[in-house]
């Protein structure tokens, strides 16, 4: 029974049933395209990890230069945004900082003890002092929460922007999978065959893309790093 707390995803079913006849429909659709008239492709697996090291360092150098990219993309279009958001915090710490050297002028410039006493137990400086830790609690509250969703704008729109170019690249003929699994002549396979190969060339090089730097970097160095034997 799934947790009260817990948001359902509307794009996994609910009941394991159904999950499971999703699972058996794609096995049944990838079954049936099997049977049909393909070339089986001949790999050569000694080289297949250095061919997919070689392409995945292509694949960094293009990431790095779009992330770079969308990042001044971003920051014309969410620049302003984070700038009041420091300008706010700025000012919120500045107001505090001058209320809380009043506070203190006023305190040294009582002579006696019990003058101060008064000052801090009778209304002055402590329900002062108290009001401007509540503000400064809220503030904070209020800055987490502009700062958290300016954060998740920006992944929204950099993961966007990155597929988007990333999508382009591929469809201006960079691919991936072509170089790593050394694809013969487009004219020597069925149609079919070459058409779903392209597509899904195309497809894996847009996710690998924007997926950004950072994935294909620890792609790289799991399959560049020594075994444990």
């Amino acid at each position: 029974m799934p947790s009260q707390g817990m948001t359902p995803n509307a794009l996994v079913p609910k009941r394991a049933s159904r999950r499971l006849g999703v699972v058996a429909l794609l096995i049944l659709l990838a079954g049936t395209l099997g049977f049909q008239e393909v070339e089986v492709l001949q790999l050569d697996y000694s080289t297949l990890a250095q061919q997919l090291v070689v392409a995945l360092g292509s694949a960094l150098a293009i990431a790095l230069l779009l992330e770079r990219a969308v990042e001044v993309l971003l920051q014309v279009i969410c620049g302003p945004q984070e700038a009041e958001i420091r300008a706010r915090q700025a000012v919120m710490r500045q107001s505090q900082e001058d209320a809380m050297a009043r506070e203190k002028a006023v305190f040294d410039m009582l002579e006696t003890t019990d003058e101060r006493m008064t000052f801090l137990s009778a209304g002055g400086s402590a329900e002062r002092l108290s009001a401007l830790a509540m503000g400064d609690s809220r503030s904070i509250e209020t800055r987490t929460e502009q700062a958290a969703a300016l954060t998740i704008q920006k992944q929204y729109l950099s993961t966007i922007c990155l597929t988007v170019l990333g999508g382009a690249i591929a469809m201006g003929g960079y691919r991936l999978l072509a170089p790593v699994l050394q694809l013969p002549d487009p004219n020597t396979l069925p149609g079919m065959q070459h058409a779903l190969l392209t597509l899904l060339d195309v497809v894996v090089t847009t996710l690998v893309l924007g997926g950004g730097a950072k994935g294909i970097h620890d792609m790289i160095t799991r399959l560049t790093e020594p075994g444990d034997g």
